[in-house]
């Protein structure tokens, strides 16, 4: 059995395994779900034709013979066929629903539904590629592995499954492994456009030159369609760097994941609850507007990026966020130069949220050689419409800490605001006298 599902083709969306479905993604997705509906409902057509088919063979016993005994009854097939009829019904609910929940980004729920119709049909590879998927936008990559290879085992050829376990590889920075998942979906755009960059970052030039080049016979110069220009313009974007045999550096942190986090040990990350200190950032408030602020455009779907005199927590004004996309995922970065290894740290912000589908306010602490040293680096998610919420946590430097920055991921469509963005430096607490 075969199927096109395939998977996202922004290789950032990875990084943390957050997030969020391009028009590819999600085009491919639902193909494949159009397509397993499609099977499923010759199936229902074939219970319903069987149960049928045993009510006519009954009624035909029934005239040319005996009535049947109370035995006879019990062990025909039409009872059983209704229950086999009522199961498909309920997993096919179970399935669609799931699908439903995915595509209005509501991932854990997704999640919670394909798990129930699994029980139920622990056989489908659609099932199994939905849960892995709603896995993989909730962060969870290692359980999103095992539901993509279950998938894959079930179904070699599925498309979704082998791109989601493509992505994985990429995100941990095993391009071998990549390549290899994505060379077994030629036929997926999707994971097409992330081999390129996986070409890219190994310096494969003429190979991600001549698969770019295939790949821009697909999307015309002028169209009308947004997301069709935005796919020409990054696919453009890659092909000169393939034919020029360099990767600029705006480009490569745009293909290029975070490094692996160095040491499994979890830094220790709690809810601050002591007093506000000297801010270690400059301009944290946006009074001088975006001044000092790293801004990664890299959708093209920024809709709005303005201080905001109106509605703000602190100083005269807040930044406001608006994007009419999904992934490519936008960042918004402040370096922090002050850190101190060994130092506790208190990093915080206010921020409020108009129909924000996926966002996420992120710590980042590197070594020398751009090693994350830490591993719980998510603040907190942005999503659905909030009014200003003031978010912190606390995190104590790793030894070896170079480097350290606050950054803001819209994944998805929305509008967000940030005011007062801190890092405080903490004093322990002194104990208390005996």
């Amino acid at each position: 059995m075969t199927n096109t599902g395939s998977g996202t083709n922004e290789e950032q969306a990875l990084n943390t395994a957050l997030e969020e479905a391009t028009p590819l993604l999600a085009e491919s997705l639902q193909r494949a779900e159009r397509d397993h509906r499609r099977k499923r409902r010759l199936l229902l057509g074939g219970l319903v034709m069987l149960v049928l088919g045993a009510s006519i063979v009954a009624s035909l016993v029934i005239t040319a013979g005996e009535p049947p005994t109370k035995d006879e009854q019990a062990q025909g097939s039409t009872t059983v066929s209704i229950e086999q009829f009522e199961e498909v019904v309920e997993t096919e609910a179970l399935g669609q629903r799931g699908w439903q929940l995915w595509s209005e980004r509501n991932y854990g729920e997704a999640a919670k539904q394909f798990v129930e119709a699994i029980k139920a049909d622990p056989e489908s590879p659609n099932l199994w590629n939905g849960l892995g998927w709603s896995l993989f936008h909730t962060g969870q990559r290692e359980k999103a592995a095992d539901a993509f290879k279950q998938c894959h085992v079930l179904d070699e050829h599925w498309l979704g499954a082998i791109n989601g376990l493509g992505q994985i590889a990429y995100a941990q920075r095993d391009y071998e492994q990549a390549k290899a998942w994505f060379l077994k979906a030629t036929n997926a755009p999707a994971s097409q456009h992330t081999l390129v960059s996986v070409y890219l970052l190994t310096g494969e030039y003429e190979q991600a030159e001549r698969l770019a080049s295939k790949l821009l016979q697909g999307f015309p110069e002028n169209s009308d369609d947004v997301s069709i220009t935005t796919q020409r313009m990054w696919l453009v974007e890659l092909h000169a760097a393939a034919k020029a045999e360099t990767i600029p550096d705006a480009l490569r942190q745009k293909i290029e994941p975070v490094k692996p986090v160095k040491s499994k040990n979890k830094v220790d990350a709690k809810p601050a609850t002591r007093p506000k200190g000297t801010n270690l950032l400059t301009n944290g408030g946006f009074e001088r507007g975006a001044e000092g602020w790293i801004i990664g455009n890299n959708s093209n779907r920024i809709a709005e990026l303005r201080p905001d005199t109106e509605s703000k927590t602190e100083g005269k004004q807040s930044l406001k966020i608006t994007k009419t996309g999904g992934v490519p995922i936008d960042i918004i970065r402040i370096n922090a130069p002050k850190i101190v290894p060994g130092q506790t740290v208190e990093v915080s912000a206010a921020i409020k949220a108009d129909q924000v589908g996926n966002a996420w306010m992120k710590f980042f602490v590197w070594d020398g050689d751009g090693n994350a040293l830490i591993e719980d680096l998510d603040v907190t998610r942005i999503h659905d419409t909030h009014d200003w919420r003031t978010v912190s946590k606390e995190f104590v430097i790793p030894e070896g800490t170079q480097n350290a920055a606050i950054q803001f991921w819209m994944i998805m469509d929305g509008t967000m605001w940030i005011d007062d963005v801190r890092i405080e430096s903490v004093e322990p607490e002194a104990p208390t006298a005996e």
